[in-house]
């Protein structure tokens, strides 16, 4: 888990988790930007590898907290690969400022054209049955 630009804690599984933070800000190391190069310093520094304690919890570092600005109530946010942590106040603000006609859109498009997939191959991915 690390630090994110967004204004969260971003955790990745173990298996790709150094590896995906590395590769990710390997290209910051070509930029002439002392503050880009500060940052992905600060990204790399919070970077931890935790595991749950005997009792199911995580215990974040108190740097990433504060990094963060996790307050007493937060929000788990995830997709297949990573999830984020949210101070809950601070999701909720994010939330109230998305542009919903745009992301309706989008959402339409993409869920068209998962059907579209899925009527073509019969499974969404797969090889077409015929």
């Amino acid at each position: 888990m690390s630090f994110s630009p967004q204004g969260c804690v971003t955790c990745l599984p173990g298996s790709i988790g150094d590896g995906a933070f590395r590769q990710a800000t390997r290209s910051w190391l070509d930029e002439d930007d002392p503050e880009l190069a500060r940052f992905r310093k600060a990204v790399l520094a919070t970077a931890r590898v935790v595991a749950p304690d005997r009792h199911g919890r995580l215990v974040l570092p108190p740097k990433l907290v504060e990094f963060a600005g996790l307050g007493r109530v937060i929000n788990w946010i995830g997709d297949e690969s990573s999830f984020e942590i949210w101070d809950a106040t601070r999701w909720d603000a994010g939330l109230d400022q998305l542009d919903m006609k745009r992301m309706e859109g989008r959402f339409n498009t993409a869920m068209a054209n998962a059907a579209d997939s899925f009527r073509t191959t019969g499974s969404g991915g797969g090889k077409e049955e015929g």
